[in-house]
């Protein structure tokens, strides 16, 4: 199998800002209960935010991952029990992310129990704030360990191959976005599943598909889903308020299988596109996993002020829109400020660690 070779650009980064705009969004309409009271305006435009950009947000993610991981082609700097290979890029990896966790799981902690207390019995603290959106935290330390494994497998297998395997990964994909069940297993398929999608389009012979037809193909999936979802909330379709919300789980939660696919079509359609380098888009765009890992807790900020309270469906469209915009620039403002805290003074010190053990092996 042999890889594009396409550096990192502007429109890369720019995707991350955007892509991260409407999963905050996305948690603050989810969080305030929008799709669950009967169809109104605000209704419309956070499904509208949803499908749009959130819903395949997280495999748009992995599958940007995916691709700077498959160009990787490191040799094992060891074995572990005298077999397994060992690659030093991979584990450097895996700590990193892993003490940036770490790190600002501290901060969610003091300042969410700080605010709430240890003996708060709020679930919207308990469950939605302290684990959220950290689902994706789990299965991406898992990738960052296996991807030297997977592209090995990848290198050797041939094309038929390869897309037998796509589709067995994609048909358990199905029947888990049937069962409608948020457990590590399933999440650890998705993760696979689009990296072995994205693998295949990257082997030589995609290498001939257009722009064009990747932002066909994200169309119609967005298209789909939105036309879904927009059929079963409004009232004169005679679908029951529960069954529309059973319908909306299953099209925009996270075992969404066209969602998936149209996360990597939008992948691919924005790294076709020709951006030039814009600095403060790259710049922006390196807070991004500072945003992701630490807007619940702000937004535990936005619950103890009474601003994030299941009242926006109730919001004139006006006012609703503000606080969606007000959240999504003090998030950002507000992880800005501590990423940039954590790379000066944080990470150098973990990064020490992972060196003096290094010299002590």
């Amino acid at each position: 199998m042999q890889i594009q070779n396409s550096n990192r650009q502007s429109n890369i980064e720019l995707l991350r800002i955007l892509l991260m705009i409407a999963i905050l969004n996305y948690h603050l309409m989810l969080y305030n209960g929008v799709w669950f009271h009967e169809y109104n305006t605000n209704t419309l435009i956070g499904i509208m935010i949803s499908v749009i950009g959130a819903i395949p947000a997280d495999y748009c993610f992995i599958a940007m991952s995916s691709y700077f991981l498959l160009k990787e082609n490191e040799k094992p700097c060891g074995h572990l029990f005298g077999k397994l290979p060992v690659y030093k890029k991979s584990i450097h990896r895996f700590w990193r992310f892993l003490t940036l966790c770490l790190s600002m799981y501290v901060i969610k902690v003091l300042v969410l129990r700080g605010l709430f207390g240890y003996n708060n019995k709020e679930y919207f603290v308990d469950v939605f704030l302290m684990k959220g959106a950290w689902w994706y935290v789990y299965p991406y330390l898992c990738l960052l360990l296996a991807y030297p494994y997977l592209n090995k497998l990848m290198q050797k297998i041939n094309s038929i191959i390869h897309l037998m395997l796509v589709a067995f990964l994609g048909l358990g994909f199905i029947w888990i976005s049937y069962r409608n069940e948020t457990i590590f297993v399933y999440d650890l398929w998705g993760f696979l599943f689009d990296y072995v999608l994205v693998a295949y389009i990257l082997r030589k012979d995609g290498e001939s598909l257009s722009r064009r037809f990747y932002g066909v193909c994200s169309g119609i999936c967005a298209g789909f889903l939105l036309g879904c979802c927009i059929f079963v909330c409004v009232p004169y379709h005679n679908v029951s308020l529960e069954q529309g919300h059973y319908v909306i789980s299953l099209l925009v939660g996270r075992y969404s299988f066209p969602a998936v696919l149209m996360g990597i079509f939008t992948f691919f359609f924005v790294l076709k596109s020709k951006i030039p380098y814009k600095k403060w888009i790259n710049k922006i765009a390196s807070i991004t996993m500072f945003v992701f890992l630490l807007h619940d807790t702000w937004m535990g900020v936005f619950w103890y002020l009474g601003k994030c309270d299941n009242q926006y469906v109730y919001y004139s469209t006006p006012t609703f829109i503000f606080w969606g915009v007000m959240f999504v620039a003090t998030a950002f403002l507000v992880s800005g400020i501590i990423g940039t805290i954590y790379k000066s003074k944080i990470q150098p010190l973990w990064e020490k660690a992972i060196r003096d053990e290094n010299e002590v092996e």
